[in-house]
């Protein structure tokens, strides 16, 4: 007879939800995680789950290389890539503990090999730890790719400086910092410069004795790994050339672990936000740490909702590999999950909604929308472009959530709404268009995603504005123009 949790974990397998959004009475129906790892063309996924703040069940599915087939279990290690940041940001919080470090206190007070080269931008505000940690310090190299097998890898100095065989620019500060938000793998780099310096040990020696350590993460480490890991996989499921990018910069994306050991950060803080203090954070600073600093970003992670709807994630995304941590502190529960797949995205969506369902999370459940016929004449009112009208810090955030609405070249960014049969055809600013169908005949919904549209008329009933809605604390107002 199977038990309790056998039967969660088989719902979770056979239960897939591959829509974010459905139709009332047409849900989509479940799908097999096998089934949809191979119409993803993503070769393995791990992932661990929490419930009851500590982890549940941990699992393996696929092969970590489809050449040797070598098969993913619980101990296969994969590329974290960005989640390495709010596991470097818990080491630095350690050091403010310990009064090594202050959140608010110049960063070039603690470089010594190398310094943030001063502009009128840092005349005007000095860049900060906290700064650092929440992607407002301004701080930017242009374009960066890694390095493959067959490339020289700059030192760490070299990558700072953007001097050559580094591929990037320097790091230079290229808004006030402060000012706004701007996801930032060089303030990272910066990151791990100060920890080198005040610790007096290589980064990887020092996140072993700060976190990894400490917090028994035995299968995680920021050295450059071996063949054992899993190897990365391109769109249609075949080993890349390079099986993994190399990084000198290791504090934004130099991390290889395995679910289950990531979970030992996200019940760390989870622990000390919660309770009394965790292993080694104190609540006061688990506080700290995820308290939006600008938009959805804490010191690490990116945080949501509040209350029993609090929630602290984070994304890895890179060549080949594709993950997430997602944790809900205050009822001890979360997930991590991490493919080796280019595809690995939607194939990680579908797993949480999932998990959603089967473990009543307050986030990421499917959501069933009742479609209502309207008037052609009313929908063809709503045709035209609407140029955003929000505040800066506003679409910082829309950038910073969806990762799709673009600011570029100081234009007006607009959304443009043409009427298709039924329903609405929308293209927004960077180009992506998506189809929405009347909940009202003001109020639209994507089957894409959980983006809800609501149209505002003048006292005439002509349309004059647009409110895009991603969620209860993101709303974005755009004027029609034409």
């Amino acid at each position: 007879m199977m038990n309790q949790l056998q039967e969660k974990i088989q719902s979770i397998e056979q239960g897939l939800q591959t829509a974010p959004v459905f139709l009332q009475h047409s849900p989509a129906a479940p799908a097999n995680l096998s089934e949809r790892m191979a119409h993803h063309c993503v070769p393995g996924v791990s992932l661990a789950v929490i419930n009851n703040g500590a982890v549940e069940w941990a699992k393996g599915y696929g092969v970590a290389n489809a050449e040797s087939l070598i098969p993913v279990t619980t101990a296969t290690s994969f590329s974290a890539m960005s989640i390495s940041k709010p596991v470097t940001a818990l080491a630095v919080l350690r050091l403010v503990q310990e009064e090594i470090l202050d959140l608010d206190t110049d960063i070039n007070h603690y470089l010594h090999r190398w310094h943030v080269p001063e502009n009128e931008l840092t005349h005007r505000a000095h860049i900060t730890l906290r700064h650092c940690l929440s992607h407002t310090a301004g701080l930017d190299v242009g374009e960066y790719y890694g390095y493959a097998p067959d490339e020289p890898m700059p030192t760490f100095l070299q990558l700072l400086q953007g001097e050559f065989p580094s591929n990037s620019g320097p790091v230079q500060v290229n808004t006030e910092p402060g000012a706004r938000y701007l996801y930032s793998g060089a303030g990272y780099w910066v990151v791990q410069q100060i920890i080198e310096e005040v610790t007096g040990d290589p980064f990887a020696a020092a996140m072993q004795k700060l976190v990894l350590e400490p917090l028994g993460m035995t299968a995680s480490t920021f050295v450059e790994p071996d063949d054992t890991v899993a190897a990365a996989h391109d769109g249609n499921g075949a080993v890349t050339f390079d099986k993994w990018t190399r990084h000198p910069g290791k504090a934004d994306g130099g991390l290889w672990t395995t679910p289950t050991d990531l979970a030992q950060y996200a019940l760390e803080v989870m622990r000390a936000y919660s309770h009394n203090g965790g292993c080694i954070l104190t609540q006061q600073v688990a506080q700290t740490m995820l308290t939006p600093q600008a938009g959805f970003h804490g010191l690490g992670p990116f945080i949501t909702g509040s209350g029993d709807r609090l929630q602290f994630n984070h994304g890895g995304a890179g060549e080949g590999f594709l993950c997430r941590l997602v944790a809900f502190p205050a009822r001890g529960q979360g997930a991590v999950i991490m493919t080796n797949g280019a595809n690995g995205w939607p194939q990680i969506l579908e797993l949480l909604r999932s998990l959603a369902l089967v473990y009543a999370w307050p986030h990421y459940q499917p959501v069933g929308k009742t479609r209502v016929a309207v008037e052609t004449e009313r929908l063809t009112a709503y045709a035209g472009t609407y140029a955003i009208t929000a505040d800066p810090l506003t679409v910082d955030r829309f950038v910073e959530y969806t990762g799709q609405w673009q600011v570029r070249d100081g234009r007006p960014v607009c959304y443009t709404v043409r009427t298709v049969e039924d329903h609405l055809f929308v293209q927004f600013p960077n180009g992506d268009a998506m189809a929405f169908y009347p909940a009202s005949d003001r109020m639209f919904f994507a089957l894409e995603n959980e983006t809800m549209l609501y149209f505002a008329p003048l006292a005439d009933d002509a349309v004059q504005a647009l409110e895009v809605v991603i969620c209860d604390e993101l709303r974005l107002q755009a004027a029609r123009v034409e």
